[in-house]
């Protein structure tokens, strides 16, 4: 991936440019080799990963209004996720899932997303910014950018024996997300974390429930609830989210 972006409007006197490239590479499978009993490993256990490095240009303002920088500085980030997902052979399809991912920050920068008060000029950047869908909480849902985190997350099928009204489609499930930034004096996603100096952001805790109601109608809902780190945010009151959505495929 190659991005090529300007400043809009164009400012005369300050360079606004970010031109980032990613590289990419991932591994899924099966923590078993070999068949059936002459295996070795743990069947039904499969691992995942994916490793970002992300190169590139950037040209932005450090904030300081005594200099002006147009000089172009090396990005040089990077971030990984992993994880382990366990399907036991039980009733009730249930699964487990534990994760952990990691995206780089810099410290000289105030928002991962914005030039502005970016970069100190003459330093490289190591402030990733990542883009796709990782799952970071349905309530917090910060970028992955200057972040780390570790979600432990189980689902099951609690009516799977039960045929009346396409109930056995039903599953549910729930994650417990862990946050904190590795650049304690740097920026994250989220704004209202405006207290810098301090690792752990706070903790969440998800509920959700989808359901195949039919064959082209899809129901799901999500629940979330986060409870920031008070030395990390000024506002220290949990925040929750609902949402509700009904996918119809014709």
């Amino acid at each position: 991936q190659r991005d090529r972006s300007n400043e809009t409007p164009n400012d005369p006197l300050q360079e606004y440019d970010y031109d980032s490239e990613y590289w990419g590479v991932g591994i899924r499978g099966e923590a078993l080799f070999g068949e059936g009993q002459d295996g070795i490993g743990i069947q039904n256990l499969q691992y995942f990963g994916e490793f970002i490095l992300e190169t590139g240009h950037s040209i932005g303002d450090d904030g300081d209004p005594a200099t002006v920088s147009n000089s172009s500085d090396d990005i040089e980030s990077w971030a990984f996720d992993v994880g382990l997902i366990y399907y036991p052979e039980h009733r009730t399809k249930p699964r487990v899932l534990l994760e952990f991912a990691y995206a780089s920050g810099d410290e000289d920068r105030f928002s991962p997303q914005n030039t502005l008060f970016g970069n100190t000029p003459g330093t490289d950047d190591d402030g990733f910014l990542g883009f796709g869908f990782i799952n970071t909480g349905v309530s917090f849902a910060p970028l992955l950018a200057n972040l780390e985190f570790v979600r432990v997350a189980g689902a099951f099928r609690p009516f799977e024996e039960c045929c009346e009204w396409r109930v056995s489609n039903m599953e549910v499930g729930s994650s417990f997300f862990a946050y904190w930034r590795p650049e304690d004096n740097a920026g994250i996603s989220d704004i209202r974390a405006d207290t810098p100096g301090t690792h752990f952001l706070g903790t969440e805790v998800d509920f959700f429930m989808n359901w195949r109601i039919s064959s082209d109608l899809y129901l799901l809902l999500n629940y979330g609830v986060f409870f920031p780190e008070a030395d990390s945010f000024t506002v220290e009151r949990s925040r929750q989210f609902v949402g509700l959505t009904l996918t119809w495929l014709f």
